[in-house]
């Protein structure tokens, strides 16, 4: 009857304990506004920049806890630059028509806590690749806009505390 008992004492402890993982939020809760500057674009593809910072905003709303604000309204300020973008043709038909390509983005990105103007993460030379397949009806714009929301992605967990 004894072991019984600490059998099911046992069993309760290890269910209270739980397992170490938590719902909440990675990113430091003593933050809860950033402002999202429009980024740099050191390519020569226009518009790039838009793109990049509305990818980044769209995942900061999605999965986060900060909210976008102006400006003079934020604790933190999110701003980092396009510093290359590259096409690499994959395979081409017969007639030399590109079939297959992959494109390269790399992106630095820097928060900062506009308090203290301490920057909070840094990241330089943040790499992220995409392929439009031409044939299964994929093009350029496709696979950028896929690497662009992947990098945002990427960006975003960049901001999660450091264990």
């Amino acid at each position: 009857m004894r072991r019984t008992r600490l059998s099911w004492l046992l069993v309760a402890v290890l269910l209270c304990s739980g397992c170490g993982y938590s719902s909440r939020s990675l990113i430091d809760e003593r933050y809860r506004t950033v402002y999202v500057k429009t980024f740099d674009n050191l390519t020569f593809y226009r518009g790039f920049e838009f793109e990049l910072s509305r990818a980044l905003v769209n995942e900061i709303n999605a999965k986060t806890h900060l909210r976008i604000v102006p400006m003079n309204q934020a604790q933190t300020l999110l701003e980092g630059r396009i510093v290359g973008f590259k096409q690499n043709v994959l395979t081409e038909d017969v007639d030399d028509n590109v079939r297959e390509l992959e494109i390269t983005l790399v992106v630095d990105m820097t928060w900062t806590d506009l308090a203290t103007n301490r920057q909070l993460r840094k990241v330089n030379s943040f790499t992220e690749t995409a392929q439009a397949k031409f044939d299964i009806g994929e093009n350029l714009e496709s696979a950028t806009a896929e690497a662009f929301a992947d990098i945002a992605e990427r960006l975003v967990n960049e901001l999660e505390a450091e264990w």
